[in-house]
């Protein structure tokens, strides 16, 4: 499956800050804290997450997602 939304980001060393510009995301629903660790994403508010680029996969709902 993928998903694709429109935004921008700014990267910070290891970090990526994303921002989706569509009006009805809610980042806490697709990047859900109770199923991801803090040290691979961090949300930020509903339309911004921080991502860490370092690690080679990232847990979204559970899902163990692999960088391509």
């Amino acid at each position: 499956m993928k998903h694709s939304e429109i935004g921008t980001y700014i990267g910070e060393g290891d970090w990526k800050t994303l921002q989706f510009v569509t009006n009805d995301f809610d980042a806490y629903a697709l990047f859900d804290p109770l199923y991801s660790n803090p040290d691979e994403i961090k949300v930020l508010n509903d339309n911004t997450v921080k991502i860490n680029t370092a690690k080679q996969t990232l847990n979204i709902w559970g899902v163990l997602c692999e960088r391509e």
